[in-house]
């Protein structure tokens, strides 16, 4: 195949495939009759069907050639054979031809050209010969003696419920007579192949290959097969059975010394004589001509000498006049019961719960489980989420393993524990619903009955995250705030989410020393840390501090190991005014030393100030519950 999509013939003769498109070649057969020498090829979504003549012989005598056209739509990777036209009367003499099978389910043909091709010849269209109804998987022709037929697979099959759907049709080139369903039980056919029968040409036989896994939803693991039409059948319908009796788990793994197996012959078409079934079974790798065959045309067949474990093979033939293929199936005997498996999970006396996950595992492959819980009776299971519960409560668990002959293991040891279904009992035990809360560092106690219960947190529309009580959130504005908690126990019950909210107080604030001045000296003998002198550290113009914030530049004692900054709005200046200061934007900083320290109100706190008049106020102390006399400087913002 070539990228501009041709096809090389002895690496020296182009063959066209699609305009405009990569070859892909749909079929390739050899010619008959005279016209033996030849070999026919098509390509999907090509109309046109190409010879190569004398493809094995000298360069010098090969040629390829267009000898025919498929009529709308077009081949579409389907199939290509030789056949014979005609009825073959003496006035009308039969001719070789050339069968194609088309995307529409109908197979056309043409004649075959002469051996050498006339000047001017023109590529006759295809003529229909008949119809399959259905997409056409494969066709192949049969030609011995006065036999003259074509066969055609369909592959209709889709879907699982499509197993079997499709079918093998013969259409007889002399009479145009058509056998549709001359077999059936096909599941997406892809292939055939034909076979001379020297002994009785009228009956040769018709290979069909069928792939299930084209109507399969999962892996097409072991679904392809290849089936003879024409000869006796038979088929293993059943089996091998188990002791005592049913049938293992796995298909060809048996329990029994002495399986049985059910059975099931088919005639062949125009077969002679009555049919029978013979069967059977001999250890893998022997001579299967050592050990003869037993009749079992009465549809079963019983091991009666014990067998011991290991390989085996049991084989059924149908025989009508001729054999047909025996049918073999691989058998494993295993006798031995598979050790008792290991409950891992849960812990034998662990407390659980009420969706836990069972973990549990045997020696060998592939096992299956049967579970007991409390003395119950058995039920399959697997590991995983083998239980659920609904209550607290004692409970315990033994499991047996099933090997795939259906060998059952002695249970496993059997694991107690005890499951709590409960969740936790959680109460908000301060503050009150609604109440003042000093500021500012608000104090949220909460209790659980659980010892080892976990607790989660959240203050108004921000994310939960771990906490213990009492909870103490920071950095909170003063006003209304509600804290939501929730209590996880040992096992993962999930109590119910309270809320509680609170009104949190803005911190009660010292006289200012000092308005619209950088000086604030705390009163003589404080044992307190203190504020020396407070400033603004750039411009006071709204659109500027709405991106950058505004920084601040505080002058602490050298004992400071906190520093608390409040930006309030400025209360009413004139005489008999009702207006009260409040916080606008905060900032706590938790220090090493003391000495000049700068920081930045962040923008994001200050977008929706306004212009006007504002108190910058500054408290330092050794912690947020130790502050000194608030240091405070007057400022006014502009647009």
């Amino acid at each position: 195949a070539q990228p501009n999509g041709t096809y090389l013939v002895q690496d020296a003769f182009t063959m066209t495939g699609p305009a405009g498109a990569p070859p892909r070649p749909a079929g390739l057969s050899l010619g008959v009759g005279a016209d033996a020498n030849s070999v026919y090829a098509v390509f999907a979504g090509s109309d046109a069907i190409e010879r190569i003549v004398n493809p094995a012989g000298p360069l010098a005598s090969v040629a390829v050639q267009v000898v025919g056209r498929l009529t709308s739509p077009l081949a579409t990777g389907v199939s290509v054979t030789g056949g014979f036209i005609g009825a073959g009367t003496v006035a009308s003499p039969e001719r070789a031809g050339v069968y194609v099978a088309q995307s529409d389910g109908t197979v056309a043909s043409i004649p075959a050209p002469p051996a050498v091709l006339p000047a001017g010849f023109s590529p006759p269209a295809a003529t229909p010969a008949y119809s399959a109804g259905a997409p056409i998987g494969a066709i192949a022709s049969y030609t011995a003696n006065t036999a003259r037929f074509v066969y055609a697979v369909t592959a209709g099959a889709r879907f699982p419920a499509d197993a079997g759907v499709d079918r093998l049709d013969r259409f007889n080139t002399r009479t145009g007579a058509v056998d549709r369903g001359y077999a059936t039980g096909f599941t997406h056919g892809t292939g055939l192949a034909t076979r001379f029968a020297a002994a009785n040409p009228a009956n040769g036989t018709v290979m069909v290959m069928d792939d299930p896994a084209a109507a399969l939803l999962g892996p097409p693991v072991g679904a392809a097969r290849a089936l003879v039409v024409g000869r006796p059948v038979a088929r293993v319908t059943g089996g091998p059975t188990g002791a005592p009796g049913g049938f293992p788990p796995a298909p060809g793994f048996t329990n029994s010394s002495t399986p049985s197996f059910t059975v099931a012959g088919f005639a062949m078409d125009g077969g002679v004589g009555a049919l029978t079934v013979r069967c059977k079974l001999f250890p893998k790798g022997a001579n299967p001509a050592l050990t003869p065959f037993q009749d079992c045309t009465g549809g079963s067949f019983r091991q009666t000498a014990p067998l011991g474990e290991g390989a085996y093979v049991f084989a059924a033939q149908a025989v009508q006049g001729v054999a047909g293929i025996e049918q073999a199936l691989p058998l494993t005997v295993d006798l031995t019961p598979p050790a008792a498996p290991v409950v891992t999970v849960p812990a034998d006396g662990s407390l659980i719960g009420p969706n836990p996950v069972f973990a549990f595992s045997g020696t060998e492959p592939d096992l299956a489980f049967r579970c007991s819980l409390d003395g119950a009776a058995e039920a399959a299971c697997a590991p995983g989420p083998t239980f659920a519960f609904s209550a607290d409560g004692a409970h315990a668990l033994s499991v047996r393993a099933v090997d795939r002959a259906g060998n059952a293991s002695v249970p496993s040891i059997p694991v107690s524990f005890r499951v709590d279904a409960t969740p936790p009992t959680l109460s908000i035990d301060s503050p009150a619903e609604g109440a003042p809360v000093p500021g500012p560092d608000p104090e949220i106690r909460f209790s659980t009955g659980e010892a080892q219960a976990a607790f989660a947190c959240r203050i108004d529309d921000g994310p939960f995250t771990n906490c213990q009580s009492p909870f103490k959130p920071v950095g909170l504005v003063p006003g209304r705030h509600i804290v939501f908690v929730r209590a996880t126990d040992a096992v993962g019950n999930v109590s119910p989410l309270l809320s509680r909210s609170f009104v949190l107080l803005a911190p009660a604030a010292t006289p200012p020393t000092t308005l619209g001045s950088a000086l604030g000296p705390a009163p003589k003998g404080s044992p307190r840390p203190r504020v020396i002198a407070l400033r603004i550290a750039g411009k006071d113009r709204l659109a500027h501090l709405r991106r950058k914030g505004l920084p601040v530049v505080a002058i602490l004692s050298a004992d400071a190991r906190f520093l608390r900054l409040r930006l309030m709005s400025a209360p009413a200046p004139r005489a008999g005014a009702k207006s009260r200061a409040h916080v606008v934007a905060a900032l706590d900083r938790r220090l090493t030393r003391g000495g000049t320290i700068r920081l930045t109100l962040p923008a994001a706190a200050l977008r929706k100030l306004v212009a006007g008049r504002y108190s910058l106020e500054a408290t330092a102390g050794l912690s947020s519950r130790t502050l000194g006399g608030a240091v405070a400087r007057t400022i006014r913002l502009t647009r």
